[in-house]
């Protein structure tokens, strides 16, 4: 079985984080954290929102390790809240001891680091009677709520990249992230026409304005901003195989969810308070008028606001189908990530008839064999194939879960 390790990162005293990590693993309730999720888009019925991935959790606290700071023997000295939280993970549960380790069983096992997030205190709770502390945890992104839009730092003529960037560009989060413009590729670009609107708006909230416009995303990975299109990777990231399949060994362990993207399809776009809209009529034709709007202030120019809105259109005008994989978790699953282009090769398993055998090719007869029974509905053919709108790792399981889209 692999292994998790959890520790936290709290504050000094002067309010600076400490340079050293605490291990808290024995005291997690590992079944309180359940599945570490991390998407864009999240409600299916969304577009261009930033949302935040977390989870709870729970702590064996008789000795008040993590009580508020000032209880003795507190590990938290300034506050508690917006300290790190990091999980790692490592594929065998014990390293290899020198004089202890099997030839040809044991192994080095990395760790690597698959979450890292702030503690929350909005909704910590404690209890007298299990003697637990149950704290929430929010992703990094979570701190783009806490930041305002820098003043005189935009300016009308800014690209998106460049507003976008400089919304992030800023102490608090440079001081913890790496943002760098090399690492920020809308998938539609125009320049904004005015900026006023946003110098009232927390930085969460122009991002989610800019993002939509640029149908771009965003997401944080060990440490690093990214701002991308929506469009999946050239290369394919990995390939995944049914239990039927011939184009490799079976590496999937469960498909579900499967929707048919009808309520992701947005084919009439309107501009708050415009006189024009954009649509998809071959769309319409098929799925009816599923309307949606951009309302912004920073650009006010006709044509830009209609190639906005037609970028918008080309990308969710057609229904994709959607499923859930499960994949075991391992070290060529987990690096898989936003927009990589992945295969599903999975094939329906054939039963004989009742009483009858498997039919053979070249040697059944034609009106002596029996056709076999299919033994499930779903086909997956190889030449489809989807990009990773969500990367969840399921905790007890220890199952890698990845939230497809057709392309």
């Amino acid at each position: 079985m692999s292994r998790f390790r959890a520790y936290i990162i709290p504050f000094e005293e002067d309010g600076n984080y400490q340079t050293t990590e605490f291990e808290v693993t024995e005291d997690i309730d590992v079944g309180s954290i359940g599945t570490v999720r991390q998407s864009i888009d999240n409600n299916q019925y969304a577009v261009g929102v930033l949302t935040y991935n977390d989870f709870n959790l729970k702590l064996r606290n008789e000795h008040g390790r993590y009580s508020k700071p000032g209880n003795s023997g507190s590990l938290f000295r300034f506050k508690r809240n917006d300290s790190i939280f990091r999980l790692y993970w490592q594929i065998d549960s014990e390293l290899p001891l020198c004089g202890l380790a099997i030839a040809g069983r044991s192994r080095l096992s990395e760790r690597k680091l698959i979450y890292e997030g702030f503690i929350k205190d909005d909704s910590t709770q404690e209890s007298v009677t299990d003697q637990m502390t149950s704290l929430k945890v929010l992703s990094f992104e979570s701190i783009l709520s806490q930041i305002e839009v820098p003043n005189g730092v935009l300016s009308s003529g800014d690209t998106f990249e460049e507003a976008i960037f400089g919304v992030l560009n800023q102490a608090k989060l440079t001081g913890l992230l790496d943002v760098n413009v090399s690492n920020i590729v809308v998938g539609h670009s125009t320049t904004l026409d005015s900026v006023l609107s946003l110098a009232q708006k927390t930085g969460k909230e122009a991002l989610d304005e800019l993002l939509l416009m640029s149908n771009s995303i965003l997401f944080i990975k060990e440490r690093v901003v990214y701002v991308k299109g929506r469009d999946q990777t050239d290369a394919v990231a990995f390939n995944f195989y049914g239990p039927a399949s011939l184009e490799g060994l079976e590496n999937i362990q469960n498909i579900s969810d499967i929707k048919s993207g009808v309520g992701k399809v947005f084919n009439y776009w309107t501009w708050k308070d415009g006189a024009f809209k954009v649509e998809d009529p071959t769309s319409i034709s098929k799925w009816g008028i599923r309307k949606n709007s951009v309302a912004s202030e920073t650009v006010t120019n006709v044509p830009k606001q209609q190639a906005i809105l037609a970028s918008l259109a080309a990308e969710f005008a057609d229904a994709k189908e959607t499923l859930k994989l499960k994949t075991p978790l391992n070290y060529q699953t987990l690096p898989l990530y936003f927009m990589e282009r992945v295969k599903i090769d999975y094939p329906t398993v054939y039963t004989a008839a009742p009483g009858k055998e498997l039919p053979v090719y070249g040697i059944s007869k034609y009106g002596q064999a029996t056709y076999p029974i299919p033994g499930q509905f779903l086909t997956i053919p190889f030449e489809r194939e989807w990009k990773i709108l969500g990367v969840n790792i399921q905790i007890r399981e220890q199952l890698l879960e990845l939230e497809l889209r057709e392309v």
